[in-house]
């Protein structure tokens, strides 16, 4: 999970740059973007959910090891 994490904020810090170079004005660019943060914020949201369910997961294996 960490590789991804480390991805995600890569992209994140080369949009932001895109996002500079590209200047003002750009109405067409801030709505693409905007629905790229919703969509970014419901991936992650699945990816905690997902983690959520892998420990609860490992938990109780480690449970039943007892």
């Amino acid at each position: 999970m960490e590789g991804q994490k480390e991805e995600m904020e890569r992209r994140e810090g080369e949009d932001g740059g895109m996002e500079r170079r590209e200047g003002e004005g750009m109405e067409g660019w801030r709505e693409e973007r905007e629905r790229m943060e919703g969509w970014r914020e419901e991936r992650e949201r699945g990816w905690r959910d997902g983690e959520k369910r892998e420990r609860e997961r490992m938990e109780g294996w480690r449970a039943e090891d007892e």
